[in-house]
């Protein structure tokens, strides 16, 4: 997935869970995203999902999509032409369902965007050959290796080098490729950089999920 697109910031704050993204009542009535995206967030603001308008992105603070791991969470905002979640950091099993769905998640420091501010999100593509997903760490969050965090970041000064391309790292005898997303805030000209993905995360967004991604390769391409 290489991509640039243009956006206006609709903020929230810390502990957005997945209840205040769609509310448990609306889910024991239907499951259909396309039904429940007139609903999205109304318990943090009712007149929210017809307010959405094309282009917007939701940026949040801390621990965004926390509570349930029901995937509706997800698909309910890509339903609502919303492509992408900025926050400062995600429940993990939010962030898989993002990923999974083809709703973009980037963990950035988003204490400087403010409601309505323009934004560019620039993602480069994914290299291709030979490449491998960074070496997991423990996860902050749950002490395993699968979280939003779970994959191991490369030295600072090797990400200040590339300019937001792919680039290929030797650690531990292996190596690592990544693609990195950079999110610009054209108001005030600030350019934030999130962590690194392997670029099997690219190309699981590229293709618009999990499920198309495996239709397309026919099994995972590390």
């Amino acid at each position: 997935m290489s991509s640039v697109f243009d956006c206006r910031a609709r903020r929230l704050g810390d502990d957005v869970n997945t209840d205040y993204i769609i509310s448990s009542a609306r889910k024991r009535e239907t499951i259909d995203a396309a039904v429940l995206k007139r609903y999205l967030l109304e318990a943090v603001n009712p007149a929210f999902a017809a307010s959405v308008q094309p282009g917007d992105v939701l940026v949040a603070g801390r621990n965004f999509g926390c509570g349930s791991a029901m995937e509706v969470a997800a698909t309910v905002i890509l339903a609502s032409g919303i492509r992408a979640v900025l926050a400062q950091s995600f429940a993990r099993a939010f962030f898989r369902n993002a990923i999974n769905n083809g709703l973009m998640p980037i963990e950035i420091d988003t204490s400087k965007i403010r409601e309505g501010d323009r934004l560019e999100i620039r993602t480069p593509p994914a290299p291709r050959g030979l490449r491998a997903p960074a070496a997991p760490r423990e996860d902050s969050e749950s002490g395993s290796g699968v979280g939003p965090r779970a994959w191991k970041r490369t030295s600072a000064g090797a990400r200040a080098s590339g300019g937001g391309a792919p680039r290929a790292l030797r650690e531990d005898g292996h190596v690592v490729v990544t693609v990195t997303v950079t999110v610009t805030v054209c108001d005030t000209g600030a350019t934030l950089t999130a962590p690194e993905w392997p670029p099997i995360v690219s190309d699981i967004l590229g293709a618009g999920g999990l499920v198309p991604y495996l239709r397309r390769e026919g099994r995972f391409r590390l």
